[in-house]
């Protein structure tokens, strides 16, 4: 079965997302002062834990925003979805740093 993506609104000809909470950026044309015209875009984001939940950062104007991944794809495809609940555990999920694993501050108020 093909994955299904439609496009974020808002970032419409920019981003779309996917029902299994991926984020791609759109292939598109674009024109830079000196290199003429280029191709941008096409590729799958990869999300980062910022703000204690899976983000990404979408790009318009040369300006960036940090999104939740669950947001966009609540977004692109009504709340409750699947790919919503998904990234919402990932984002409960404990983090290692160095093979190390970090304890949130609410786990180490429960083991003081």
């Amino acid at each position: 079965m093909r994955e299904e993506w439609r496009p974020i609104p808002g970032w419409e000809g920019l981003y779309e997302a996917s029902r299994n909470g991926q984020i791609r950026s759109v292939p598109r044309k674009h024109s830079g002062s000196q290199r003429g015209k280029f191709s941008v875009g096409g590729i799958i984001l990869k999300p980062w834990s910022g703000r204690k939940r899976p983000c990404v950062q979408l790009w318009r104007d040369n300006k960036g925003q940090v999104i939740p991944v669950a947001r966009l794809v609540d977004q692109t495809f009504g709340a409750g979805t699947a790919a919503s609940a998904k990234a919402q555990r990932a984002a409960a999920a404990p983090v290692c740093i160095g093979g190390v694993r970090m304890l949130w501050s609410h786990e180490i108020r429960a083991h003081a």
